[in-house]
């Protein structure tokens, strides 16, 4: 992954029906990378669950279940 002085946005989402993603691989030159942002997001998200009283393993654990249930059987397709 480069490292950039500046920070920068590299995804976006807007939770809705039909919701939209945007996401811009400029930072992120290598596909393995992905990997690292993506548990680090989740690992983030355990975290806020946390603060609103979901103890932080188990929100983790509920989102990598629903994260590998989503790859074996998509709900959407991106575009």
């Amino acid at each position: 992954m480069r490292r950039t002085r500046a920070p920068s946005k590299f995804c976006g989402h807007w939770l809705s029906w039909g919701s939209t993603a945007t996401c811009s691989p400029n930072d992120v030159e290598e596909p393995d990378a992905w990997g690292l942002l993506l548990a680090d997001f989740a690992r983030h998200a355990g975290k806020a669950h946390a603060a609103e009283g979901v103890p932080e393993g188990q929100g983790l654990d509920r989102t990598l279940q629903l994260f590998h249930r989503e790859f074996a059987a998509p709900t959407d397709t991106p575009s």
